[in-house]
Order: C-alpha cells, then sequence, then structure tokens
C-alpha cells in the first residue's frame, strides 16, 4: 500500500518530458515506426490488455500518466493539435476499418513541445485527465497530432495479432497491423473513500478567498490546494479538518481552482474534485487628490471616483506616515469622492491620506497629499485716535498677511454689506455731525500663498462733541500706558494732566467694562480678569478726551 502513497507524489503538471521508468510497462520493442509522431500518417490506436502489464494490482486504477518509448536521438520535437485519447474496449484486435470511437480525451494541447528525447528513454505524458481504469477491460489508447517539427520514433514489439489501427487525424478509418508501441502508465487504486463536493467560496476579494467542502461521513481530515492549473496536485497541499479554509496571497482578476479531497486514513483518500472561482479586480488606489477652498480652519478635499470601490475612507493628520491599524478606527468613511475638513490651526501643514474600499472589505494602498493651511485673516482692532464735533480719526493696527481694508460709518450698529476700501491702517472722517454717535465697521482683506480671504467686520462706536479741533490733543501725545500688552497689571499715566479725569475702559463693540475716577498723572489699572483681546481706554475731563488702545494677555 505504501507504493500507491508514493505515486500520489507524481509531477500532474501539463508538460511532456523525457522522464523516468513507468511504474507499469510493456516494453522490449526492437524495432521503431514514425507512426504518429514522425509522419503524415498521424493517428494511431492501439489495445492493450490488462495481463500486459505485470504487477498491475487488481481493481480499479486512475492512471495519471502515460508513457512511449522513444526510439529516436533528438533535442526536441514540437507538435500541433497533440492528442491523446483512452477507453475501454472488448476489443482484443483491430480489423481495417472504422476507428474506434467514443473514447475520453485526457491530453490535448494545440502547441506541444517535448525535449531531450533519448532513443531507449521514455516519454513521458501527464494526463489532463487522469483515465478511470476499471480494472478488468482491454485499453484502447489512440494518439494523433496534425503537424510536427523534429519528430521521434516510437519502439514497438511484435505482440501478436493486429493490435495497431492507423491512418490520418482527419480520416474515420485505418488500417490494421501488427505491432504494438512501448507503452507505460502510472496508476494508484481507486479507494472506497467518499468524495467531498466543492462549494461556492463564502468569501472572495481581490487576494484572499474562504473556500469550502461539504462535510463526508467517516472522513479522517481533508486535502485541499488553491492553483491557477486545474491538474491534481502532487505535493504542496494542505490538510485540515475543518470544511473551510481561508487562503491569502491571490493574484486579482484571476481564475484559481479549488482541488479538495477526502482523507479516510494516512493510506486512504478519494480522487481530487476542482471548483473554479475568480479573484475580484484590484481595489485601485485613489488618485488626482485635489485640495481646494484652503482656509485658515479648512479646506476641500476631492478625488478620482473608481468603478470598483463601495466606500473610501480618509485620515487627515499632521503625519507623512501610512497610517496605522490602531488609527484606522480615526479614519471617516463616505460614500463620496470629496470632503471638507474642519477645525484645522492656522498656518500648518497637513497630510491627506485616501484609500478605496471594494466588495469584500477589501481596500487599497493608501495615496498621500499634502497642504498647508493659511494664516486666520484677522479682523481689525479699532481705536479712535481724535475726535471733535465733525472729524474722528479711527486707527488699526496692520493685519498679518492684510492687503487691504473696507470701512463703513453710519448712525446704525447693522454691520454693513459693502465699505469703501483703503490701503493704510486708519481712516479720517470730516462730515460728521456734533454731539452725534456713530459707528464705524472696518474688515480685512488678506492674501496668503495666493489664497485671498476676508475677516469678519469688527465695530466701534463713537460720539462727536460740541468742540473744535483745537481744543483737542493727540492722543499718543497725551495719554501712555504700560506694559502693552499686558496681563495683570497696567499703568496709565497722562501728561500735565490737570484736574479730574472721568476714565473708561471699553471692549471693540463700545461696551464698558471698566470705569474709574482718576485725579492724578498716574494710576496702576487691575486687568487680570479681563477677558484676553484688544481694548479702548478713553480718559474724559471737560473739553478734553484721550484715548488709547491695549491688548489683554
Amino acid at each position: 500500500m505504501n507504493r500507491f502513497v508514493l505515486l500520489l507524489l507524481l509531477v500532474l503538471f501539463a508538460n511532456t518530458t523525457n522522464a523516468q521508468t513507468p511504474q507499469f510497462s510493456l516494453s522490449g520493442g526492437t524495432s521503431s515506426n514514425t507512426i504518429p509522431l514522425m509522419s503524415t500518417t498521424n493517428r494511431v490506436q492501439w489495445v492493450y490488455y490488462r495481463t500486459d502489464f505485470a504487477g498491475l494490482p487488481t481493481g480499479s486504477q486512475l492512471i495519471s500518466k502515460i508513457y512511449l518509448r522513444s526510439g529516436t536521438n533528438i533535442g526536441s520535437a514540437t507538435y500541433t493539435n497533440l492528442t491523446i485519447r483512452m477507453g475501454h474496449s472488448t476489443l482484443s484486435t483491430f480489423t481495417n476499418g472504422a476507428f474506434v470511437t467514443g473514447l475520453t480525451t485526457v491530453f490535448s494541447a494545440t502547441s506541444h513541445t517535448i525535449t531531450s528525447i533519448v532513443s531507449g528513454g521514455w516519454v513521458e505524458f501527464t494526463l489532463q485527465n487522469p483515465f478511470t481504469y476499471n480494472g478488468t477491460q482491454n485499453i484502447i489508447v489512440e494518439v494523433s497530432q496534425t503537424g510536427y517539427t523534429g519528430g521521434f520514433t516510437v519502439r514497438q514489439n511484435t505482440a501478436g495479432g493486429n493490435r495497431r489501427l492507423f491512418g490520418t487525424a482527419t480520416a474515420t478509418s485505418g488500417t490494421a497491423s501488427t505491432g504494438i508501441a512501448d507503452f507505460g502508465m502510472d496508476a494508484y487504486p481507486i479507494h472506497a473513500c467518499a468524495r467531498t463536493v466543492p462549494q461556492t467560496p463564502s468569501f472572495i476579494n481581490s487576494t484572499i478567498a474562504t473556500v469550502r467542502w461539504g462535510a463526508v461521513t467517516g472522513a479522517a481530515s481533508y486535502d485541499y490546494a488553491v492553483s491557477t492549473s486545474p491538474n491534481w496536485p502532487t505535493s504542496g497541499w494542505l490538510n485540515t479538518n475543518n470544511t473551510s479554509a481561508t487562503v491569502t496571497g491571490l493574484t486579482p482578476d484571476t481564475r484559481y481552482f479549488l482541488l479538495v479531497r477526502t482523507r479516510c486514513s494516512a493510506t486512504t483518500f478519494s480522487f481530487w474534485d476542482t471548483l473554479s472561482f475568480r479573484t475580484l479586480p484590484a481595489c485601485i488606489i485613489p488618485k488626482n487628490i485635489k485640495v481646494t477652498r484652503i482656509d485658515s480652519n479648512s479646506a476641500d478635499i476631492r478625488w478620482n471616483r473608481l468603478a470598483n470601490a463601495t466606500r473610501y475612507q480618509y485620515l487627515v493628520d499632521q503625519t507623512r506616515a501610512t497610517p496605522l491599524s490602531s488609527e484606522i478606527s480615526l479614519a471617516t468613511s463616505t460614500l463620496d469622492s470629496f470632503a471638507n475638513i474642519t477645525g484645522l490651526r492656522e498656518n500648518s501643514k497637513y497630510y491627506v491620506h485616501v484609500r478605496s474600499i471594494c466588495p469584500g472589505n477589501d481596500s487599497s494602498l493608501w495615496s498621500l497629499d499634502s497642504f498647508r493651511t493659511i494664516y486666520a485673516c484677522k479682523t481689525p482692532a479699532l481705536s479712535a485716535q481724535i475726535i471733535n464735533k465733525n472729524t474722528a480719526i479711527i486707527h488699526w493696527d496692520t493685519v498679518m498677511t492684510g492687503q487691504k481694508y473696507e470701512y463703513a460709518y453710519s448712525l446704525s450698529s447693522d454691520v454693513p454689506n459693502f465699505g469703501t476700501p483703503v490701503k493704510s491702517s486708519f481712516v479720517q472722517i470730516t462730515t460728521l455731525q456734533p454731539a452725534t454717535q456713530y459707528f464705524l465697521h472696518c474688515r480685512s482683506y488678506c492674501m496668503d500663498d495666493n489664497i485671498i480671504t476676508s475677516s469678519p467686520w469688527s465695530d466701534i462706536a463713537f460720539s462727536t462733541t460740541t468742540l473744535s479741533v483745537n481744543s483737542l490733543k493727540n492722543t499718543q501725545e497725551a495719554i501712555t500706558l504700560h506694559p502693552n500688552p499686558v496681563k495683570d497689571i497696567l499703568y496709565l499715566n497722562i501728561a500735565n494732566a490737570s484736574g479730574s479725569y472721568r476714565v473708561l475702559v471699553t471692549d471693540l463693540t463700545g461696551r464698558d467694562v471698566k470705569s474709574f475716577e482718576l485725579n492724578s498723572n498716574t494710576r496702576s489699572i487691575d486687568v487680570a480678569d479681563l477677558q484676553p483681546g484688544h481694548y479702548i481706554i478713553k480718559a474724559i475731563n471737560n473739553d478734553k478726551v484721550f484715548s488709547s488702545r491695549f491688548m489683554k494677555q
């Protein structure tokens, strides 16, 4: 029985070569014949008896290879439409007439090359469709071809009777004759171990498949292999007690074959059964990522939509490296091929990672792009520098990346739709009415990395006086603040101050946040309770109004 176990290691690839000695053979031929592999008389049928093969065990056999013995030394031979057929028969000899029909094709190749052919050596043919021999009847073997280059003769012996029928490949009948080719075969017994039935894979993507098969009563285990060839394996299969297995490392969009058999014991097993399946197309990486509408805290990303992608995952972070498996949970899934990203930091570099998710939960590699957010276009911090009965000068510090500004003033606090553009960081208004409250609105226009943005409107409320401009002092000359910016204590000084001053601290909306009386040139002010930002401080004394601005850290 061990002898038959070893037979399973024979190579079953669809190839022929000058090979080892067959397991069972009829040999002894001393003559050579050009028919059918070195002649235009290119079709022959031979009949072989069971008794021709010494040592062949009783019972049914599976023939996996056949052999012909060469009478020619030649480097190689190439054949067109080389075909081998086999079948059972009650015939013991042929008569002139019709070829035997109903045979099973066990080997077929439109073009086939055999190499290293040695006179007296065996040339093997691995059967693409192994032949099940019933173990009792005679066997008809047919070999034909329709064209050859560098053919070889076959050795034949003088076994009695007309056991050869030959003619052309296109003919339906032939000539009977004596002489039968030396012939060999590899065979192993067919055991009673029941076959399993391959089933459609329960899971397939581009590189992975979960293959399965039916359970068999009495099975000890199962042997299985996944290959691009339907030929029975002779090595490399895997064994499992389960009725399914997950196979990885497959090639996308490729036809594969599941080959599986039942193993009933260490030495008994069923035939291999085969089922074909095809892996899905590769999950393609998204391409042409485009980042648009970049702002200080947001951006839009787009990529090409792919035909076989069911959805996409994207991750925007500040790490160039491919996302780790532990970071996948941070990625966002979407059915769209675009996304709006918010909550970013200004003037920061970000990386965009996008991948496709395909059927079977397959995923592509991550694509990569990057962008930088721009500086936020800040609202101007406004302060009233000089105010009299019909004139006001409103000043603001320049804004980073600011290219110009736009302002508008009115008696209303409503935000305007548009204003007057100006490139300077102040505006002088000279057509005001005395003793009237006005509102000035101003916004910035910025450009960073050729991206133009605008800020929200900022506002300041101010009131004109009944006094002329000659009675006013320049703010920068009359009032000083330090430190500025300030964290806790702000020191205020009014040069040449005389009398009492009413001091108001307002935010940029004009809301009073602190007030007190000042009876000397200098006063310390506790601003620790104020929120960070810009503030206006005014000192009022009868016909004098001084103002300045500070920033709370």
